[in-house]
């Protein structure tokens, strides 16, 4: 089901030390299969937030071989809020059209779904996602408590927004002092309406991921898998969901 509410970290009951991480915009060619496979190294189970568009069915058989969750990121990474248009129409065409290139890579577990950019913020959005055939099969929307900011690394050289590797870090050292516990927004590709501000050879995923995983254990913080409403587990599960 499609809540109005966005899931974070303190509506999930995260502890202070425990992290989610999460992946938007990908699968990408020649990263995240790779990054797949050194999180499952490191005891890591992540969740990818895909998009339809970018979808590569080996990139997530490797996820899935490797222990981690798939999650709908729609088809196309259309900004809801900005939307001008049949909203209704838009939602089912996002969520599903992801879906279906999705769904035989999750057979039997409930789907997360997180909306681009968060942009949610019509409570119709939930309504009309929620009379979808497919809607029983998901729970979100998921937001996230730290955004990595790992995404302006991969803007192109003199872009307002691009940070070198060093700039990154710092900043992703300063968000763990803000904020303890929750869900990381990290990236492993970018979608292709921001083509024209990204440069594919600037995808530091693997790098960022295994800076992101020394730094946490650092300071002697966990990862865990992506949780659930508690309340919703029981109420999913009499449904025949998962």
């Amino acid at each position: 089901m499609f809540l109005t509410n966005e899931l974070r970290g303190r509506n999930l009951n995260y502890r202070a030390n425990e992290y989610s991480l999460t992946f938007d915009d990908g699968p990408t060619d020649g990263i995240t299969t790779d990054l797949a496979r050194l999180l499952h190294r490191e005891g890591v189970a992540a969740t990818f937030f895909v998009l339809g568009e970018r979808v590569d069915r080996a990139a997530l058989s490797a996820v899935v071989k490797y222990g981690h969750r798939l999650g709908n990121h729609t088809y196309s990474h259309q900004n809801l809020d900005d939307f001008c248009g049949d909203h209704r129409a838009e939602v089912a065409r996002q969520i599903t059209a992801c879906h279906e290139k999705i769904q035989e890579f999750v057979p039997q577990s409930r789907i997360p779904f997180r909306a681009p950019g968060g942009a949610w913020s019509d409570p119709r959005f939930s309504a009309f996602a929620n009379d979808l055939p497919v809607s029983k099969r998901y729970i979100g929307r998921y937001g996230w408590d730290i955004d990595a900011n790992d995404w302006r690394l991969q803007r192109r050289p003199g872009h307002a927004e691009k940070i070198d590797f060093g700039e990154f870090c710092a900043r992703f050292e300063q968000a763990l002092e803000s904020f303890q516990g929750g869900i990381l927004l990290l990236h492993d590709g970018f979608p292709m309406n921001e083509s024209h501000l990204a440069d594919p050879k600037e995808n530091m995923a693997l790098e960022v991921a295994g800076f992101v995983l020394t730094t946490m254990r650092s300071r002697g913080f966990q990862c865990v898998p992506l949780r659930e409403p508690p309340a919703w587990r029981e109420f999913l599960h009499l449904l025949g969901v998962g």
